[in-house]
C-alpha cells in the first residue's frame, strides 16, 4: 500500500524522523552548543543543540537530537518573513525585481534611529494572543524607505526574543548559521548580525530540507555510520557577516522601543 500511495517500488528502504526545524539544524552542520541555527521564512526560529534537558521557567521545545546524547531545544513564532511577503503581495503586486531598491532603503537608513515601528504579527505574535500586526508611529514625513526598514527591523527583533530565550539558556553559543529567503538580502543579514552581536554564517543551501532528507537517507543506506560523520563530511559553505557595535546598539536601543510599544498594545481590547 505504501509502494502504491508514493509511487516507489516495493521493497525501497525509506528513512524518516526529522522535521524541517531540525532539518534545517542537521543540513547547516549544527552538532554542538556553539553554533545556534536560525531559520527566518514564515517562521522565527533558533535552534540549539544541547548535551541534556534543562530545567527552565519558560516553556521551550525540547526533543531528541539525531545524534546519541544529544538533544535540541528551540523557539519559534510565524513572525518572520511572511509579514514582507504580505506587504509586497498587498501593495506592490509581488514584484519580486523591487527587493534590491528594499536593500538599498535599508542599507541607506542604516545606522539612523527609526521613528517607526513595525509589529510582525500578520499571522501570530511571540509576546501575546491580543497582538495584530502594526505599523506605529507613522507621520506625514515618512515615506516608503520608513516602512520598509521598520519592517525589517521588526522581524529582526521578533526573531531575537527566541534567539535570546535560546543563549539564556545556552551561553556557548558563538555564533549563529541561518537559513531561509531573507538569507538573499544581504542588507538583512547584516541588521541580523548586528543586533544580534554574533558572527552570523548564512548557509549557501537553497533547500535545506531536501538535503537534510537525503543526509537521513544516507545514514540510513549506510553511506555514512552515522549523523555525526554525514554532517562533518558535508559542512555547507557560509558566507559570514560581522556585527558592527554602533550599529548594535542603536538596534538594541530600538529594540527596547519595539517591546514597549508591543507591550503596551498588548493591553488593548479588540471586539470580536
Amino acid at each position: 500500500m505504501a509502494a502504491e500511495a508514493t509511487g516507489l517500488l516495493a521493497g525501497t528502504p525509506v528513512y524518516g524522523g526529522l522535521f524541517d526545524v531540525v532539518a534545517s539544524a542537521v543540513c547547516s552542520g549544527v552538532s554542538d552548543d556553539k553554533t545556534l541555527s536560525a531559520v527566518a521564512g514564515t517562521w522565527s526560529i533558533a535552534t540549539c543543540v544541547t548535551d541534556r534537558v534543562m530545567a527552565a521557567e519558560h516553556h521551550y521545545v525540547w526533543g531528541s537530537y539525531c545524534i546519541p546524547g544529544k538533544y535540541f531545544v528551540h523557539e519559534g513564532s510565524p513572525t518572520s518573513a511572511a509579514n514582507l511577503s504580505w506587504f509586497m503581495r498587498t501593495f506592490w503586486g509581488n514584484d519580486a525585481s523591487l527587493y534590491p531598491k528594499f536593500d538599498q532603503w535599508v542599507n541607506n537608513k542604516r545606522g539612523q534611529q527609526s521613528e517607526v515601528v513595525f509589529l510582525p504579527y500578520l499571522f501570530g505574535s511571540n509576546l501575546s494572543l491580543n497582538l495584530n500586526g502594526s505599523l506605529i508611529g507613522m507621520r506625514s514625513h515618512h515615506g516608503m524607505p520608513d516602512v520598509v526598514n521598520a519592517i525589517y527591523q521588526g522581524i529582526v527583533f521578533s526573531h531575537l526574543l527566541h534567539q535570546d530565550r535560546v543563549l539564556q539558556l545556552n551561553p556557548n553559543v558563538e555564533r549563529i548559521r541561518i537559513t531561509g529567503g531573507p538569507t538573499h538580502s544581504l542588507a538583512w543579514m547584516q541588521m541580523f548580525a548586528d543586533a544580534g552581536n554574533l558572527p552570523l554564517e548564512v548557509v549557501d543551501i537553497q533547500q535545506c530540507g531536501c538535503r537534510a532528507a537525503a543526509l537521513c537517507a544516507a545514514v540510513g543506506a549506510g553511506y555514512y555510520a552515522n549523523f555525526s560523520e554525514a554532517m562533518a563530511a558535508t559542512q555547507p559553505a557560509v558566507r559570514t557577516f560581522v556585527p558592527q557595535q554602533a550599529s548594535h546598539q542603536n538596534l538594541r536601543q530600538q529594540m527596547t522601543r519595539y517591546l514597549h510599544v508591543a507591550e503596551a498594545l498588548s493591553e488593548v481590547e479588540y471586539a470580536e
